[in-house]
């Protein structure tokens, strides 16, 4: 408990050891278009953030994303953090 508890307040004092990434909020088929209320912004744990997460470090950066116009490349299940190599841009607007 000790060991746990020092853990805790080692996440907590230095906020450098956690991001923000985006998720899936729900299970997204391969070929989904992304719209804002399929993805939520999860804070994590640096060290499990995927190495090809999409960071989200301002207001802006969600923005941009948006404005990509992405699709999901494969499955990605509800929690799923959102990758480069799990989606594509998309060739329509909608």
């Amino acid at each position: 408990a000790w060991w746990l508890s020092k853990n805790y307040e080692a996440l907590t004092i230095h906020p450098r050891l956690r991001t923000y990434v985006l998720v899936a909020k729900k299970e997204l088929p391969a070929g989904t278009i992304l719209k804002e209320n399929m993805l939520e912004i999860a804070q994590v744990p640096r060290r499990y953030m995927r190495q090809d997460a999409y960071e989200i470090r301002t207001p802006s950066d969600l923005k941009l994303i948006y404005d990509l116009n992405l699709m999901t490349a494969v499955r990605v299940a509800k929690g799923d953090q959102l990758t480069t190599s799990n989606v594509r841009t998309s060739l329509s607007k909608k």
